[in-house]
């Protein structure tokens, strides 16, 4: 990551969900504020959507506050990172979820900005046509109508792996653009004590206690999944959320509460896989879930025919 960083490059993070892109990229950014605050003056976090469109990154014409009639011009996302109430900023952009907006129709006249050349917009402030900039080593104050990018300012994103076929495909275009750093999800150890011992590492730092049986039958669940070139993994994160769905769920045996934390956590993740009922025969039958019921839930959710 420094080195993409260093050579000039923005980046993308991807990997499975759960693995904690999102929680990486704002730690990332935390610590580059607080380490030079000479440098950088901020961080904002966002998730992109199918209907953005530049109005959301470059900005846009909007009525004034003051009589309702009147249009201004209104920086979006990445321009209000550059300049806010008349300040030069660097405020570090992370974008969640990237592919989840139509790249081309998102970011128009940004891939010029992004390969650091300037850009003209087809809108005017003051009379003046709006441009923006990457900075110059000589750069004075900006002028009303210019947005200055710095030399160091970066554009972080994240995307699940498991996204990419069915959402918005990223041209090459804008990948030309970014670095891309997998984050993968971890091995879980086919030794029972060992996986014991990883989940109980990560239980530790959720503050959960779970008693051992449900820790073993979640371990067992996430070995499972992660095991082999199975195609859907699942990060930590998830399995974070299956552990609370056991503990604050209204089911008053563990049986039904782990088969049903499966059901709301797991099966969502497997929406679009080429083994589904590989996947599902096999986390049916780890002996701490209910097989029958899974499967029923499996058709339900996934739409597919389990082999009983």
């Amino acid at each position: 990551m420094a080195s993409a960083f260093d050579s000039g490059k923005h980046v993308i993070f991807t990997g499975p969900p759960g693995t904690g892109k999102t929680e990486l990229a704002r730690r990332v950014c935390s610590e580059l504020v607080e380490d030079h605050p000479d440098v950088y003056s901020g961080h904002q976090i966002t998730t992109a959507t199918a209907d953005w469109s530049t109005f959301e990154t470059v900005g846009g014409y909007m009525p004034t506050e003051s009589d309702g009639e009147n249009l201004s011009f209104e920086p979006g996302q990445v321009l209000r990172r550059f300049k806010q109430d008349g300040q030069q900023r660097n405020e570090l952009l992370v974008i969640d979820e990237i592919n989840r907006a139509d790249i081309d129709k998102a970011f128009g006249q940004l891939f010029t900005l992004l390969s650091g050349q300037s850009v003209q917009l087809p809108y005017r402030k003051q009379g003046e046509e709006i441009v923006v900039r990457p900075a110059d080593a000589d750069d004075g104050e900006a002028a009303d109508h210019e947005y200055v990018m710095p030399a160091s300012w970066r554009l972080i994103a994240t995307m699940n792996t498991y996204d990419k076929t069915s959402l918005y495909e990223l041209s090459y275009a804008f990948m030309r653009r970014f670095s891309f750093v997998h984050v993968d999800a971890p091995t879980v150890p086919e030794d029972r004590e060992d996986r014991l011992a990883l989940l109980a590492e990560y239980t530790a730092a959720w503050d959960l206690d779970p008693d051992e049986a449900i820790l073993d039958a979640v371990a067992e669940i996430w070995r499972v999944l992660n095991s082999g070139n199975e195609d859907r993994k699942i990060g930590p994160a998830i399995v974070q959320d299956i552990l609370r769905g056991i503990e604050h769920g209204p089911h008053r045996d563990e049986r039904t509460a782990i088969t049903a934390a499966v059901a709301n956590y797991v099966l969502p993740q497997l929406e679009g896989t080429r083994r589904q009922e590989t996947i599902v025969n096999r986390l049916s039958r780890v002996e701490a879930v209910d097989r029958t019921r899974l499967i029923d839930l499996s058709e339900d959710v996934l739409q597919v025919e389990i082999d009983g």
